[in-house]
């Protein structure tokens, strides 16, 4: 029983370790294709995920789906921790695959817009916004109104010039902090955030 174990776990350290490999090949990919098409797109108004990026988050998705399907099938050979531990991991990837590929946000004057397939669920007006904060360790800038609606934008959405642009025409110039406002006239300017792994 216990080299059985001990197996597991070596054959467990593998797969994670090449698992971290290929996200970190994989980011680094989205992450050159991300800045090229934003560049290219910057009159874009619909914010979505780059092609790259959303290829990689099917790739895990269906990575996971694929965990779990090994998981159960060895059945009694896995303790039931490490079943539920990556259970809950695939449940995970899997939100953030559908996420990155059904998710779009429309920009326009007087707010934006997400939509999750083909119905729109949330709009946020630029009239309302108290608070815009670009958040360096999550890459993600974080939209907040007075109504209490929240959105959080990552930096992997294609068409943040024309966000960056929209943002600073139509939100009040003190809901934007210091930081903030460097990081969106850098993006106007096409020269967009590091994305953070």
């Amino acid at each position: 029983m216990m080299s059985s174990v001990s197996e597991w776990l070596g054959d467990l350290g593998l797969e994670l370790a090449a698992g971290v490999l290929f996200s970190l090949i994989f980011v680094s990919f989205v992450a050159r294709t991300r800045a090229a098409s934003a560049r290219a797109r910057a009159d874009e108004l619909v914010l979505t995920y780059a092609l790259g990026w959303r290829v990689a988050s099917g790739a895990l998705t269906v990575a996971a789906i694929g965990m779990v399907v090994l998981m159960h099938g060895w059945g009694r050979d896995v303790p039931l921790f490490a079943m539920i531990i990556i259970d809950t991991l695939a449940i995970g990837m899997m939100w953030l695959g559908a996420d990155a590929v059904f998710t779009r946000y429309v920009v326009t004057d007087e707010g934006l817009l997400r939509v999750v397939g083909l119905r729109s669920h949330r709009h946020l007006r630029w009239d309302r916004v108290i608070a815009v904060r670009y958040r360096e360790l999550w890459s993600v800038l974080r939209i907040e109104t007075d109504e209490g609606d929240v959105a959080n934008l990552s930096v992997r959405l294609s068409g943040w010039t024309s966000l960056a642009t929209v943002l600073l025409e139509h939100v009040q110039p003190r809901a934007i902090d210091g930081p903030t406002l460097v990081v969106l006239e850098n993006a106007r300017g096409a020269f967009l955030p590091d994305v953070e792994l």
